[in-house]
Order: C-alpha cells, then sequence, then structure tokens
C-alpha cells in the first residue's frame, strides 16, 4: 500500500464485520462496517506457527484481530467472515485440539457469529496475510476541519504547488521549508496559501 488508506469512523450502534485470511506464511484481517473498511491488519507469523494447519492459521488471524480490535468490538456485536467454511460450525464440532479450545475461550463474551464467504471474494484480507513485511495496522483518524482548511488553501495558490512539488521530490529542496502530511511548514510554523479563506 504506496497511499494513505481510505477509512471511515466506526459507529456503535452497527454491527462490524471482521473478515479474516491466513496464508503460508502471514496473517491479515480487515474491519469493516457497511461494506466500508474502518481498519487494517497484517502480520508475518513465526516459523511454528507458520507450520500449522490453515485452520489453526485462520484461528490465529481471527484472535490476533479481536485482540487489536476488542475496543471496537467489546460492545457491539460482529459478524465474523471467514474462507474456512469449518469454522462456521465451531460451536457445533467436537473440540479435539487446544486452538479450538483457545478461539471459544477467548471469543467468549463477545456477541459474534461465523460466516462462510469464499476465498475468491475475500480479495482484501487476502491480500493482506500475503504481504511481505513485517506488520501493517491502518486505523481511522479524525482530520480536523481547520487541517482540510489549510490545505484547501493551496489549491490555487500557484507559490505554494511549486513548494509542494519541490519538497515532495526532495525534503531539502527548500531551505527552513517542510511538507508533512500535505502541510507546508517555514521553521516550523504552518503556512496558509494567500487564496485560502481559512475560518477559525
Amino acid at each position: 500500500m504506496s497511499t494513505p488508506p481510505v477509512l471511515t469512523l466506526p459507529n456503535f450502534t452497527l454491527p462490524f464485520v471482521l473478515e479474516a485470511d491466513a496464508s503460508g506464511h502471514g496473517i491479515g484481517a480487515v474491519l469493516m462496517q457497511q461494506g466500508k473498511p474502518i481498519a487494517f491488519f497484517s502480520k508475518t507469523l513465526g516459523t511454528k506457527a507458520a507450520a500449522l494447519s490453515t485452520y489453526d492459521k485462520e484461528i490465529i488471524a481471527i484472535l490476533e484481530a479481536f485482540k487489536k480490535w476488542k475496543h471496537y468490538l467489546a460492545s457491539s456485536s460482529v459478524v465474523i467472515r471467514t474462507d474456512r467454511q469449518s469454522l462456521k460450525y465451531i460451536h457445533e464440532q467436537r473440540l479435539v485440539d487446544g486452538i479450538q479450545h483457545k478461539f471459544l475461550i477467548k471469543l467468549l463474551g463477545f456477541n459474534y457469529v461465523v460466516e462462510y464467504k469464499k476465498g475468491k471474494e475475500n480479495k482484501v484480507v487476502d491480500a493482506l496475510s500475503r504481504a511481505s513485511h513485517a506488520e501493517l495496522l491502518a486505523i481511522s483518524c479524525v482530520v480536523p476541519v481547520w487541517i482540510e482548511q489549510v490545505i484547501t488553501s493551496y489549491n490555487e495558490d500557484t507559490k505554494c504547488q511549486d513548494l509542494i512539488a519541490k519538497l515532495s521530490i526532495d525534503k531539502a529542496a527548500v531551505p527552513s521549508m517542510t511538507l508533512q502530511n500535505g502541510i507546508l511548514r517555514y521553521k516550523g510554523k504552518i503556512l496558509i496559501g494567500s487564496t485560502g479563506n481559512l475560518k477559525l
């Protein structure tokens, strides 16, 4: 992912959807509401975990996601979607190994259901589980209105556009100027475009 993901903010009056997947050496998950992503998670598995069955790794992916996002899921209902059809029936299965017990114990107290989703439809989490980096985590955050207004003030200011172009190529291109998260700063102070109509 070379650009920041477009994430939405959680609505605790709506159910969450958690999609998880596991590959040979990694796990991935995405938390959503109404088809819009709230957070992504990706992690490379250690040697011992990577040697487990895909079923077990899928459970690990779900448990890791619940661990990361328990502050979202503790007081809301969640639909867990997985491409392991057998996981849909985990409450009806005769439990024979530790990972299944761990799954049920760790999720005790959460309001959840498990749904099957075909692997070919699980494109986002499939890509996350196969990511080559050690760990990826993205969550949504609030961007203050004034920041959006400052960035908008650069749109028709040719000097600011020129500075942004130069600093995007080379961070040290303009002495005393920096560009961070779309905001221009001169000696640490925020620069506002001359065409800006900033309402603070």
